[in-house]
């Protein structure tokens, strides 16, 4: 199959996973749930045992470690961030991180930034402009005000900077025009179980009571362990996307978080019966319109 519909099929299923992901955060601690769920991936890529190549060397392995330490505190920041955001405004303002990752690749692989691509990021600014503009009480700067001032937009913000991170040495230890080199199936069991080890430590450390963590999945754990699914599925899927040649990181992401944001904002405000939907569904065009120019 070719490289976008892999994205696609990512797409998608991001988009129901953050969708069960705000329901069980109504009611959840964001770093205890994110630990269980984190716990549940580890439990399913075990099944992927027979699959795993260990003959890996240490610097893949290292290099996968430093990208599931990305992934933790992206992991960790946007649920607490969704957690008291509305899902219709959290969401789309994570179709930065395309942007934030042609400009990191850059840098770091060394790829151009074409005269669409920067009109691209300045539709993602107007997008986000639109999502936070009050139309009752309209003042040119309170957008501004608002992305400055609140604490949960700064936290989506430093997310997507952590998950773009994660997505550079996704695409960097997947390519198959790089010398280091692993399957998606290799890359996809180590990350997972690393990412839930740090969480692991992360509880332990801040949070510590295994019997907090018996509560919440004896409320939720159904719904962590469906989403759960859904992401390693999501995520073996991306993955197969970066280990294809034309697989460009930028791309991939673009049309997760462009796809996937769509559906947060359509399912999302009728499901949690959020307020301003046509704004907030003109504010995800315009972003998705800047993500189409990032990847023309």
């Amino acid at each position: 199959m070719e490289w976008f519909i892999f994205a696609i099929i990512t797409a998608t299923l991001t988009g129901f996973s953050v969708l069960i992901e705000k329901k069980v955060l109504i009611k959840e601690n964001a770093l205890k749930f994110a630990t269980i769920f984190s716990l549940f991936c580890a439990f399913l890529v075990l099944f992927l045992v027979p699959q795993v190549d260990f003959k890996i060397n240490l610097e893949t392995l290292v290099l996968i470690y430093a990208a599931s330490v990305f992934l933790t505190f992206g992991i960790f920041l946007f649920a607490k961030s969704l957690k008291h955001m509305q899902l219709s405004i959290a969401y789309p303002l994570s179709a930065f991180e395309p942007a934030i990752v042609a400009f990191i690749a850059f840098f770091t692989l060394k790829e151009v930034l074409k005269m669409n691509h920067i009109f691209g990021m300045g539709l993602l600014v107007v997008g986000a402009y639109v999502l936070e503009l009050n139309y009752k009480k309209f003042n040119l700067f309170d957008p501004f005000k608002e992305i400055i001032n609140s604490k949960y937009i700064h936290l989506i913000f430093l997310a997507i900077l952590f998950y773009s991170l994660t997505t550079i040495v996704d695409r960097f230890v997947l390519s198959p025009n790089n010398s280091i080199i692993t399957t998606p199936v290799n890359y996809l069991f180590f990350i997972l179980l690393f990412t839930a080890f740090n969480f692991v430590v992360l509880i332990s450390i801040f949070r510590p009571g295994v019997k907090e963590l018996y509560h919440v999945v004896k409320r939720n754990g159904k719904l962590i362990f469906l989403m759960a699914i859904i992401v390693v599925a999501f995520r073996l899927s991306q993955f197969t996307a970066f280990s294809m040649p034309e697989g460009n990181a930028g791309l991939v992401i673009a049309i997760r978080r462009g796809g996937a944001a769509f559906i947060s904002v359509l399912l999302g405000g009728e499901i949690f019966h959020e307020k301003n939907i046509v704004k907030k569904v003109i504010a995800t065009i315009v972003m998705l319109l800047g993500i189409y120019l990032i990847i023309i």
